[in-house]
C-alpha cells in the first residue's frame, strides 16, 4: 500500500493528467495480482468540505494545478475480510508536491 502510494505522489506535479496517477496504481497493484481488489478512486479533493473535486480516478480529465490540495488514499478490499487503505493529503506545488 504504501509503495503504491509513494508512486503515486512522486507522479503529481502541476500539467500531470489526474487519471493517471489513478492508472499508475491500479497498474501497480496489477503486478501484484490484487488489482480487483482496488474497488475506489485514489483520492479525492480537500476543501470545504469532505470530498470535493477533483476525483482521483480514471474518468478524471482534469489535471494537477499548483495550490490543490488532494488526498492520495489506495486501499484494497476483501468482501469476507475487509481492507488496508493508507492515506496522505499533499498539496501541489508549482513544481510537484508537498505532502501535508
Amino acid at each position: 500500500m504504501r509503495e503504491a502510494q509513494r508512486r503515486a505522489i512522486e507522479y503529481i506535479r502541476p500539467g500531470a493528467p489526474i487519471a493517471e496517477s489513478y492508472n499508475l496504481v491500479r497498474r501497480f497493484f496489477g503486478e501484484h495480482g490484487v488489482a480487483d481488489r482496488f474497488t475506489h478512486g485514489l483520492g479525492h479533493g480537500v476543501g470545504l468540505e469532505t470530498h470535493e473535486a477533483p476525483s482521483l480516478s480514471s474518468l478524471s480529465r482534469d489535471v494537477f494545478r499548483p495550490g490543490m490540495v488532494v488526498t492520495v488514499e489506495p486501499g484494497l478490499y476483501w468482501p469476507d475480510w475487509g481492507g488496508v487503505r493508507w492515506e496522505h493529503m499533499v498539496l501541489v506545488t508549482e513544481d510537484g508536491c508537498r505532502t501535508l
